[in-house]
This record gives C-alpha cells, structure tokens and sequence, in this order.
C-alpha cells in the first residue's frame, strides 16, 4: 500500500513538471498566438487585457501583433497598444507608429488645434500616447547613438501640411532639441482653444531651450485655463518651469507667478536697446 502510495505521488510530480515545462518553456511565438486570439474578441476589456499581456514580452511577433492592434476600432485598444509599444522601444514599429499617428490626426471625427471648445478629446489622448512611443524609441537610440528614427521623424515633420499630425510629432523632436518645432509650439502656446495642448506647449518649448520663446512663454503666465481633472492652472505651470529651465527666476504668489530676475543676456539687450533709443 505504502508503495503504491508512493508511486502515485511520482506520477502526481512528474504531471506537475510537465505543466510547468509547458507553460515557462513553450515557445514565445506560441504564447504570442493564444493570447493574440483574445484580440479578436467582441469584448473591449479582453482585448485590452490581451495587449497589457504582450507589453511583456519582445519578440517580432509580439511587436507586429501589437502593430495590428493599433488600427482596433476602439480607442481604449489603440491608446494601450500604443502604450505597450511605448514600453518595448522596438525601432522596428516606428514605421507603423507614424502611419497610425498621421491616420488619427487625419480622421474627420478628430477637433483641430484652432478650433473647439477648449476641451480634450480621447481622440488627443490617443494621438499622445502614439507621440510617446515615438519619444521613447528615439531617446533609446541616442544611448545605442543612432538617428535612424531620429531621421524619419525629422523626414515626416519636414512632408506634412498637416498641422495636428506635425503637433504631435514636436514631442519626440523637442526632446532631440530639434529647432523646426519651435515656431509651431509658439503658434499653439499663442492661439489653441485647447488648455491641454497649450499646456503641453509651454512643457516642450522649455525642453527645446529656445531663448526665442521667453516673451510667448511669459504671457502664458496669465493663461487662464484651469485643468478640470487637476484643478490647477496647468499652462502657467508648464510654463513657469520652462521659463526656470531657461534662466529665468519667478515668485509665485498663490496661483500667479512673476518674474523677478531674467538672464544677464537680456539685460544687456534690453540696455543695448535703451541706449539706441536714447
């Protein structure tokens, strides 16, 4: 009895192991193709859940799987596949990126940078989400010192007339300190209904380092958009700090700021310019 008890609990280990080999050890393609399935699922939440499961993995499978994900008729998949792809920094998505990038930005369904009601749309969220994978693959290429994605985005940004798709590209590029974005994030700082997009704005014109953005950038001071999420007045936030990161001191005083000491550049400017006056 006692040997037969313990031959039944070999059996019992040894079916135990081959489970366990199955699931640790089965190939990462095949993982990718069950879990893939789940994509094609009626129910929003599957497929999203499906897409969190892939952002751990990295092979060429998951990556174009991830890629098909981003064309899914919901926004939700969209955004979260953008997101996993965002967090694998795989250059070879890029292409696929930039095209859904531009395809969202295109879409008759989207609100404009001019026009609106001074609200973000999901349609903005998305489209971010898209700009921060980009951002992250090319930030990851510096350290590898390579401008492949570096090149494509500068390509694509220099093509378009199309000024949301552009928008939405200036991220990754300030962030390379690109100069061609400067006058366009000037122009949104300046001129977009949306408090979101003005806000962002004023957060990459810092990061850019453009002395030439100091004057819009101190008029957003007095922005009056206040985020409804936040509750706080998140333009002139965004663009006090970029103001520090570009030598000036501020004062805050409750929910304004003021500026109380400018880079020694600009006094002698301002001086030089007195004294042409006088």
């Amino acid at each position: 009895m006692k040997s037969q008890n313990s031959l039944l609990n070999f059996i019992l280990i040894l079916g135990l192991i081959s489970i366990f080999s199955v699931c640790v050890f089965s190939e990462p393609e095949d993982n990718v193709k069950v879990v893939a399935q789940d994509l094609n699922s009626s129910d929003i939440s599957e497929r999203i859940k499906a897409v969190k499961i892939l952002s751990n993995q990295t092979s060429p499978d998951t990556i174009n799987t991830l890629i098909k994900a981003l064309k899914d008729e919901n926004w939700r998949v969209r955004s979260e596949a953008a997101n996993a792809l965002e967090k694998i920094k795989d250059p070879s998505s890029v292409d696929a990126i930039l095209e859904q990038l531009e395809a969202e930005s295109l879409s008759s369904e989207l609100d404009t940078l001019f026009v609106g009601n001074g609200e973000t749309t999901v349609a903005h969220y998305t489209r971010q989400q898209l700009a921060n994978a980009l951002t992250e693959i090319v930030l990851k290429e510096v350290t590898l010192q390579k401008n492949t994605t570096l090149s494509k985005l500068k390509h694509a940004f220099a093509r378009s007339k199309n000024k949301i798709f552009k928008y939405y590209l200036a991220t990754p590029l300030a962030y390379m300190r690109q100069p061609e974005v400067d006058p366009l994030l000037i122009e949104i700082l300046q001129f977009s209904k949306d408090g979101n997009l003005r806000a962002n704005a004023a957060q990459l014109l810092g990061v850019l380092g453009d002395k030439k953005a100091i004057p819009v950038l101190k008029k957003a001071l007095n922005d009056s958009y206040r985020s409804p999420y936040k509750g706080i007045y998140i333009v002139r936030d965004n663009a006090a700090s970029s103001l520090q990161l570009l030598g000036l001191k501020l004062e805050r005083i409750g929910t304004d700021y003021k500026v109380i000491e400018e880079p020694d550049e600009m006094y002698i400017e301002k001086k030089v310019e007195k004294q042409k006056i006088e």
